[in-house]
C-alpha cells in the first residue's frame, strides 16, 4: 500500500522531499538578505534532533536508489541499467534492442569516441559470473575486506580539524548575528556595519574552503560504523550468494539479479563517481575491457573478440 505523505501532511511533493532531505538533523537555516547592508547570509541554528544519523543515513540511500531503480514497467529489461558506464566518458550507458539484441551503448547525443556499444547478455553473464566468483569464495572476500579497510586513525585526524574549523564557524555566525542585531539597534553605523560584515565573510570563506577539502578526504575514508555496516551488508551478500554458482546462474531471477547488483553497487568510488560496471577499448586490449567497481575492490575482466559487438548498428 502506497501513502500519500506530502497530502497526510498537507505539504507540496517539493516541501516533503526538503524535509526528508534537508530537514531530519540537528541544524535549521535561515536565510537573512538586505540590499542595504549588503547583506545574504545564512544563519544555522541547533535544534532538537528529530532522527539520528543512521536513519538520516538510510533515508538518502533509499532516496538515491528511489532515483537510480524505480520506474515504470519496461518492455525490454536490461539488467545493469543504470549501473553500467563508459569510462572514457563517465556517462552511463542505456540499454537498446536491435534485431533482436540487446546492447548498451552512449546516447546518441554523447560524443564519445572510445566504443559504440556492447553486448547486453555478454556483458550481464560475464559480471554476474565475476561477482559469484569473488563474493562466493570465502578467502577471496576475506582479502578483499583486508584491502577495504582504511586508515581510521588518519580519519580521526581529519574529523577532529573539522570540528576545530566548524567551531571556528559558529562563532562568526555569532559575530554575524550580533551584527545584525546592532543595525536593527541602530548602534553601529553603516560603514562599521559593512567593514565587519566583509572580514568576517573572508574568514568564513576561508573555513569553508578548508571544510569542504576535508569533507572531500572522508569522503574516500569510510568511519568504523560505517565499515561495520559494509560488512553485514557483504557477510548477507556473501550468504546469497553461496545459493548460486556461475554454472547455476540459469536458475536466478531477473529481480534477483537485479537486487544483487543494486546492493553491489549501492555506493560511490573513491573518486566519487557512482558504483557500477565501466566499459573501456584501448590499443593494448581492442576486444574491451570491463571494470567492476563495487563495495569492495576492484574487478577487472576482458572481452573476447567472438562474443562482444562494438557496434549495434
Amino acid at each position: 500500500m502506497t501513502t500519500d505523505l506530502p497530502k497526510i501532511l498537507n505539504r507540496s511533493v517539493s516541501s516533503v522531499w526538503r524535509i526528508f532531505t534537508q530537514g531530519l538533523g540537528d541544524s535549521y537555516q535561515i536565510v537573512f538578505k538586505s540590499e542595504r547592508f549588503n547583506i545574504n547570509e545564512t544563519v544555522t541554528l541547533k535544534i532538537p534532533r528529530i532522527v539520528d544519523d543512521e536513519t538520516i543515513e538510510k533515508v538518502n540511500k533509499q532516496l538515491s536508489a528511489n532515483r537510480l531503480y524505480k520506474h515504470k514497467h519496461l518492455k525490454n529489461k536490461y539488467l545493469l541499467s543504470r549501473m553500467i558506464f563508459c569510462e572514457n566518458c563517465g556517462f552511463a550507458l542505456v540499454g537498446v534492442t536491435n534485431a533482436g539484441y540487446s546492447y548498451y551503448r552512449h546516447q546518441p547525443f554523447r560524443r564519445c569516441s572510445s566504443f559504440a556499444s556492447v553486448r547486453a547478455d555478454v556483458i550481464e553473464n560475464l559480471v554476474l559470473t565475476d561477482i559469484i566468483n569473488n563474493f562466493g569464495d570465502v578467502a577471496e572476500l576475506e582479502k578483499s575486506m583486508k584491502m577495504a579497510v582504511p586508515d581510521l586513525e588518519k580519519r580521526k585526524e581529519l574529523e577532529k580539524q573539522c570540528e576545530i574549523l566548524n567551531s571556528d564557524l559558529e562563532k562568526i555566525t555569532v559575530q554575524k548575528n550580533r551584527i545584525v542585531k546592532s543595525i536593527a539597534n541602530g548602534t553601529i553605523s553603516d560603514d562599521d556595519a559593512k567593514s565587519e560584515m566583509k572580514a568576517l565573510k573572508e574568514k568564513e570563506a576561508f573555513y569553508q574552503e578548508e571544510i569542504k577539502k576535508i569533507d572531500l578526504q572522508l569522503e574516500t575514508i569510510p568511519s568504523e560504523k560505517q565499515i561495520g555496516m559494509k560488512a553485514e551488508l557483504l557477510h548477507r551478500m556473501h550468504l546469497e550468494f553461496l545459493r548460486y554458482n556461475p554454472a547455476r546462474l540459469s536458475e536466478m531471477s531477473y529481480d534477483d539479479k537485479k537486487a544483487l547488483l543494486q546492493k553491489l553497487f549501492s555506493g560511490k568510488t573513491p573518486d566519487g563517481k557512482r558504483q557500477g560496471v565501466y566499459i573501456t577499448f584501448n590499443d593494448t586490449h581492442p576486444n574491451g575491457i570491463y571494470t567492476i567497481k563495487g563495495q569492495l575492490r576492484e574487478i577487472i575482466g576482458y572481452f573476447d573478440s567472438n562474443v562482444t559487438s562494438v557496434d549495434a548498428d
